[in-house]
């Protein structure tokens, strides 16, 4: 902050970072996943300025700190936000689709920052090689800062308005919880469950970074606890939920085993070729509705559904290039990859057998 410390400003030593100047104005320093609206309502912005708006899901964030900026005593109100287009996401419906009220939109082309002296000669160049040239979708996004119109998109049938529906106690012949693991990376827990209709109804959500298994382990006993069934399982009874996680985390799954909780490994394997097209299959409308819903608590699986787009990989072996889709780096599939734990074992392999105690059925992995 320079020599100005204990003069014109002074901060905060700790979390929360405060900025504080003489004039009596301030500058709070926050993390956007960290804004709650009701810790927010009685605070008066002046500016509101986000970063990188379009990672992970900021749009609650968003619409509670406009909200806010209402303190007229230092100039003229405004919210500032900055990032990279993905896809049809929430800035798209915001700055492109239906602007909001005297709102502006303006495009910040890599090449023009190069041009001023903010990046290195060549800069610019290099990185649309690496993305296969300028016109390719991921070079006119990344550097040319379009919003493309369902360019790479991987769930182009995907819409707020279709898809995303509140729970309404319908009831389910089965509810199953997903799990993708992650330690730095976010871990994602999602609760869904299936109608006599065949829709399936995405209900709740947990999501977090650097978590552990003390913490993954309070938040599954707090979902099985709202939405479990009461049945048997190693000797104890109480409400349980099958929980279907990511393959790959066998020492994970060890673990929550070990604390007494029913897990499984996905049934897709993790393959893309598995994964996207049971999602695909379920977002598609049927007669009466989509195969599935999304409950708007499910605020990150509905932002990465949403906003989930592929990068193409060039592999160049003697044969010719070859293309391999991945998602893209950038964009979060964490919650994603929970739901589809589920979806896959719904569609891939669960079978119903009646049971003649209790009024649910009663469940086994075929």
């Amino acid at each position: 902050y320079g020599p100005g410390k204990g003069g014109r400003y002074d901060w905060t030593e700790s979390p929360p970072m405060n900025v504080m100047f003489t004039n009596g104005s301030e500058i709070l320093l926050r993390a956007a996943d960290s804004v709650a609206e009701d810790r927010q309502r009685g605070t008066n912005l002046s500016r509101v300025l986000m970063d990188e708006v379009t990672l992970g899901d900021q749009e609650e964030a968003f619409e509670t700190l406009h909200g806010r900026c209402r303190d007229e005593r230092f100039g003229a109100l405004q919210t500032k936000v900055t990032g990279t287009p993905q896809g049809r996401n929430w800035t798209w419906r915001n700055f492109v689709l239906k602007p909001l009220q005297d709102s502006e939109l303006f495009v910040a082309v890599t090449l023009d920052a190069e041009e001023a002296g903010f990046m290195p000669k060549g800069y610019a160049d290099a990185q649309a090689d690496l993305y296969g040239g300028w016109d390719t979708p991921k070079a006119r996004q990344e550097l040319g800062g379009q919003f493309l119109e369902m360019a790479g998109q991987v769930y182009e049938m995907f819409r707020r308005d279709v898809h995303v529906k509140a729970y309404d106690d319908a009831e389910f012949r089965n509810i199953l919880g997903g799990i993708d693991f992650g330690s730095v990376s976010p871990t994602a827990l999602v609760v869904g469950g299936m109608t006599g209709a065949e829709r399936l109804h995405f209900v709740d959500e947990w999501y977090k970074p650097q978590s552990g298994i003390d913490e993954w382990i309070e938040n599954i006993s707090a979902l099985e606890e709202k939405w479990g069934t009461v049945n048997e399982f190693r000797g104890t009874t109480r409400k349980r939920l099958h929980w279907i996680c990511d393959p790959a985390g066998k020492a994970e799954m060890q673990q929550l085993r070990n604390a007494g909780f029913w897990v499984s490994p996905a049934r897709h394997r993790n393959r893309y070729a598995s994964r996207v097209p049971i999602m695909k299959a379920r977002l598609r409308v049927r007669p009466g509705g989509p195969g599935m819903y999304f409950d708007p608590k499910c605020k990150f699986l509905i932002s990465e559904t949403e906003g989930l787009m592929w990068e193409k990989h060039r592999l160049v072996s003697s044969s010719g290039e070859n293309l391999q889709e991945k998602f893209a780096r950038d964009c979060p599939d964490h919650a994603h990859d929970a739901a589809a734990n589920v979806i896959a074992e719904f569609d891939l392999g669960y079978k119903a057998i009646p049971q003649n105690t209790g009024p649910a059925d009663h469940w086994v992995r075929s």
